[in-house]
């Protein structure tokens, strides 16, 4: 981790806000990480997140997306106010394994924060469901196995391990007011029209209608990354 000296928080708050990247490097302090800079597939997702409101990832497996949210949920509660965020997966136990090593991050990463930037931000509430911090953002953890649980969020809503819902076509819907969506799955068959799920059948429409309002479609992958 650099050493920064201490700043104006004015200052050192909107260039981490403007500068997720800058962020990451001088402050993040994420478990087993002794400072956490973006691989090649991480800064495409990034890229992607910043230029559409509604994105889906096909994603091959082991490429860090799962540390890449973690990453992003805590530089967006930390630097948006008074938003209300959620990050579900299909598993209950995954999300809340998902849940101790986020908080545990974020309580480290809050810490460091405030040795430079006098004590400018704390938390709240803090268990496995959710977290809030001072500037009144909080992040919730859901797992969902069902259309008619409620995903209406104004900040970030994260839906990993999105191969196993078979109700995503409802999901837009009910994010309507969300700032940002984010579909996000690995898939055994990668070839079209091999695994008939809402996932695959959302991804394959919208990477076959590149103009569609819905959402962009990106693959995640070391041959789609060449050239980025």
């Amino acid at each position: 981790m650099k050493k920064i000296k201490q700043k104006s928080n004015n200052i050192e708050f909107h260039r981490c806000k403007q500068y997720p990247l800058y962020f990451f490097k001088n402050y993040l302090q994420l478990q087993g990480f002794a400072e956490f800079n973006l691989n090649q597939l991480q800064s495409l997702a990034l890229k992607k997140i910043d230029e559409y409101p509604r994105t889906i990832f096909k994603k091959n497996r082991q490429i860090g997306m799962s540390t890449f949210f973690e990453a992003y949920f805590i530089w967006r509660l930390m630097f948006y106010s008074s938003e209300t965020s959620q990050y579900v997966m299909f598993n209950y136990q995954s999300i809340m394994h998902i849940s101790d090593k986020l908080r545990r991050s974020l309580e480290n990463t809050i810490i460091h924060w405030n040795s430079v930037n006098h004590n400018s931000i704390w938390i709240k509430k803090n268990n496995r469901e959710c977290v809030e911090i001072s500037n009144g953002s909080e992040l919730r953890f859901n797992s969902g196995k069902s259309s008619s649980r409620g995903y209406n969020t104004t900040g970030v809503i994260i839906l990993d391990e999105a191969v196993f819902y078979d109700f995503l076509y409802t999901i837009i819907p009910t994010a309507v007011d969300a700032y940002k969506v984010i579909i996000s799955s690995s898939i055994e068959s990668t070839h079209e029209g091999e695994s008939n799920t809402d996932f695959t059948s959302l991804y394959y429409y919208n990477r076959n209608n590149p103009y569609s309002p819905t959402m962009k479609a990106v693959s995640l992958s070391p041959v789609d990354c060449r050239g980025f």
